[in-house]
């Protein structure tokens, strides 16, 4: 008998840490669910999407630790959310990054208006970084007439660099 407690403890130990690790995958999907459901209803609150990638990505790394029998639920939602998911935080960063843009063309034009427009400084100050910005993904996910008109008021603003 005494050689069998070891081995019952350890099993129990093993059952409790996986009912564990079950329930918790199960918290954080309904907790996904929620927080889609919330980010879907608030337009305005963009970076309810932010959540809900960080909490998708918990979901992802709890799930992958589960024994293969009871993942086929959670992968299927997964499946079902990941790509509203996806989309909503990339117009998250994308519109943060048409901010920060347009926030630096303003500057880059005031610039240019005080009579501050030789190449050299423009480029330290202000196209290099909106270069790496315009070439970000992200920015993709911009309606196309206001992606656009960013890009067009760069264009403009290159111009005016001698």
């Amino acid at each position: 008998m005494k050689r069998l407690l070891p081995t019952f403890v350890a099993l129990a130990t093993l059952l409790s840490s996986a009912f564990a690790d079950l329930s918790m995958a199960k918290y954080t999907l309904k907790l996904l669910v929620e927080q889609v459901a919330t980010a879907k209803a608030q337009p305005a609150a963009p970076a309810a999407w932010q959540q809900c990638e960080g909490t998708l990505k918990g979901l992802e790394t709890e799930v992958a630790g589960l024994p293969e029998a009871e993942r086929a639920p959670f992968l299927a939602k997964i499946q079902e959310l990941k790509p509203s998911i996806v989309a909503g935080a990339a117009r998250n960063r994308a519109a943060n990054l048409a901010r920060d843009i347009r926030r630096l063309l303003e500057s880059a034009q005031s610039d240019i208006a005080q009579g501050d427009n030789k190449l050299a400084n423009l480029q330290d100050a202000y196209f290099g970084k909106l270069d790496q910005w315009f070439a970000d993904e992200d920015l993709k996910s911009l309606p196309a007439d206001e992606l656009k008109a960013l890009q067009a008021t760069y264009a403009q603003l290159k111009k005016a660099a001698k």
